[in-house]
C-alpha cells in the first residue's frame, strides 16, 4: 500500500557529459659516458570509468538503488514483528522513489548536469643506477592527487541541520566487556518538511586524496649461478577535509558508508573514514574480497633469490613482510530520528592495527633432461616454513551486545561487544610437489 507498482517510466535524455583530457608525458635521460645512470620523470592524468550506478540514478524504479522508503515503527505489542497498525510517519525515500508521489514517473534523486568523472594526477621521479655488469638498483618516488570523487549528500539537507545528540561518548566494548574507546560526536538532524529523501549525485567539494610512495629496489640478475631481487616501500595515503561543512555534511565520523540510503552526505567510495582528515584505508571488496580487511600499511618489503647446485638442483627463496593493516572499531548507532544504523569509529582508525604480517617460502627442484628439445623439472615447496600464524582478519563491531543495550552494565547485564573476534588467519605451514615438462 505504501510502495504501489510503478510501470511505464520510458527513460530520459542525456543528462550529463562525461568528457575528460588526460595528458601523459615522460622522460628518459641517460647520465655519463657508459649511460650508468638512468633518470626518469613522468606525469599523467587519469580519469575514472563511468560507474554502472550513476547513469540511472534518477530512476523512480529504483534505478539508483532498491526503491522502497524508510517508516517509524513503534513495536506495540513486542513481539519484533511489523504490523500495519505499528508503522508511523514516513522519514525518507529510498533508491529515488518519492513517496509524497508515489505513481510519478520521476525520481526524487537527481543527477548534477555539470557532473564530472573524478580524476587522479599523478607524478613520479625515479633514478636508476647499474653498480656492476650484473647488479643494479633504483629508487622511485610516486606521488598522486585524487580529486572531483562522487559525491551523494541528500537533496534539501545541509551541515546546520545537525546537532550533536548523544548525551555523552558511546563506548565500545570487546568479546570480554573491557571498552575498547569511545565515540567522538554524533550528530542527528530534524529535516525540513520538504525533504524527500531524494539524493544527488555530484562532485565531492572542498576534499581531496594525496599518496606519497617511496620504492627502493636491488636487482641481481642470474650469474655465477645465483640471482637477488629485493624491494622495500614506504606508502602513505590521506584524504583531506577543507570544509566540513560542505564536504561531509553528516560531521559524524563513521567507518564508511554502509548503505548510501542509511547515510547522509557520504562519498559514493568505499574509503574511509567520512569527516576526518588523515588516514585513508580500503575495504577489500569484490571478488576475492574480505569485507573485515581495510587495507592500509606505510612499509612492506620482498626479498626473492635462487642458487644453483651441483647436478641441476636449484634451491630458492622468498621473504615477505609488511605493516600490519588497519581494524577500525565501530559501534552501530541508530538516532531514532530517520538516519538508520550508522557505523561510528571509536577515535581514529590507526588507534587499531593488527599485527605485522611476515612469511618465508622455500623451494628445491631438480631438472632432468629428458632429451634434446625438453626437460622435466621436479618440485618440492614448503610455504610459510616458519608456519606463522599472524590474525589477518578481527571483527570490528564493538557494539554493546547486552540482552538489554539501553541498560546500565551491570553482572545481570553484562555489555559485551564482538571486538577482536578472530576472522582469519594466515594459512599454515603446507607442503608441495610439483613437475613441469618444458619444450
Amino acid at each position: 500500500n505504501l510502495v504501489p507498482g510503478l510501470s511505464g517510466y520510458a527513460g530520459s535524455a542525456a543528462e550529463f557529459k562525461w568528457k575528460s583530457f588526460q595528458p601523459r608525458v615522460g622522460v628518459n635521460y641517460a647520465l655519463g659516458a657508459e649511460k650508468h645512470t638512468l633518470l626518469r620523470a613522468s606525469y599523467a592524468r587519469y580519469a575514472d570509468q563511468l560507474g554502472g550506478s550513476t547513469v540511472p540514478w534518477d530512476n523512480p524504479t529504483g534505478g539508483g538503488g532498491l526503491g522502497g522508503i524508510a517508516v517509524v515503527w513503534n513495536d506495540l505489542n513486542h513481539d519484533h514483528t511489523v504490523q500495519p497498525n505499528e508503522i508511523g510517519a514516513t522519514i525518507r525515500a529510498l533508491g529515488g522513489f518519492d513517496p509524497a508521489n508515489p505513481n510519478a514517473l520521476f525520481s526524487a534523486n537527481q543527477i548534477d548536469p555539470n557532473l564530472k568523472a573524478p580524476l587522479t594526477d599523478e607524478f613520479q621521479i625515479g633514478v636508476e643506477h647499474q653498480l656492476l655488469p650484473d647488479f643494479g638498483l633504483g629508487l622511485t618516488g610516486t606521488y598522486r592527487k585524487r580529486t572531483r570523487l562522487l559525491f551523494s549528500p541528500y537533496i534539501g539537507a545541509s551541515s546546520a541541520d545537525y546537532q550533536d545528540i548523544a548525551a555523552t561518548h558511546v563506548p565500545g566494548y570487546d568479546i570480554n566487556g573491557n571498552i575498547v574507546g569511545y565515540t567522538g560526536n554524533i550528530y542527528g538532524t530534524s529535516l525540513p518538511s520538504s525533504f524527500t529523501g531524494g539524493e544527488l549525485v555530484t562532485n565531492r567539494p572542498d576534499y581531496n586524496q594525496e599518496y606519497f610512495g617511496l620504492t627502493l629496489q636491488a636487482t641481481k640478475r642470474l650469474s655465477n649461478k645465483w640471482m637477488l631481487h629485493g624491494s622495500v616501500a614506504y606508502n602513505d595515503w590521506k584524504q583531506n577535509i577543507k570544509n566540513a561543512a560542505t564536504a561531509c555534511v553528516d560531521p559524524t565520523n563513521q567507518r564508511l558508508p554502509q548503505d548510501l540510503f542509511y547515510n547522509v552526505g557520504n562519498p559514493i567510495p568505499g574509503t574511509g573514514p567520512t569527516c576526518q582528515s588523515g588516514q585513508l584505508y580500503n575495504q577489500s571488496l569484490g571478488s576475492g574480497g574480505f569485507t573485515n580487511v581495510w587495507i592500509n600499511s606505510h612499509w612492506s618489503f620482498h626479498v626473492s633469490g635462487l642458487y644453483q647446485l651441483p647436478w641441476n638442483f636449484n634451491v630458492a627463496g622468498n621473504f615477505f613482510g609488511r605493516q600490519g593493516y588497519l581494524n577500525p572499531a565501530f559501534v552501530a548507532f541508530d538516532s531514532g530520528n530517520g538516519e538508520g544504523t550508522r557505523t561510528v569509529l571509536l577515535g581514529s582508525p590507526t588507534d587499531y592495527r593488527l599485527k605485522n604480517v611476515y612469511e618465508f617460502d622455500i623451494r628445491l627442484e631438480k631438472v632432468v633432461s629428458l632429451f634434446q628439445k625438453a626437460d622435466i623439472t621436479f618440485s618440492a615447496d614448503i610455504f610459510n616454513l616458519l608456519n606463522s600464524n599472524t590474525i589477518l582478519q578481527r571483527q570490528g563491531d564493538a557494539s554493546n551486545q547486552a540482552p538489554h543495550p539501553d541498560q546500565p552494565c551491570s553482572s545481570s547485564n553484562p555489555c559485551t561487544g564482538t571486538y577482536g573476534t578472530i576472522a582469519e588467519v594466515q594459512n599454515a605451514r603446507a607442503l608441495r610437489f610439483g613437475a613441469r615438462i618444458s619444450f
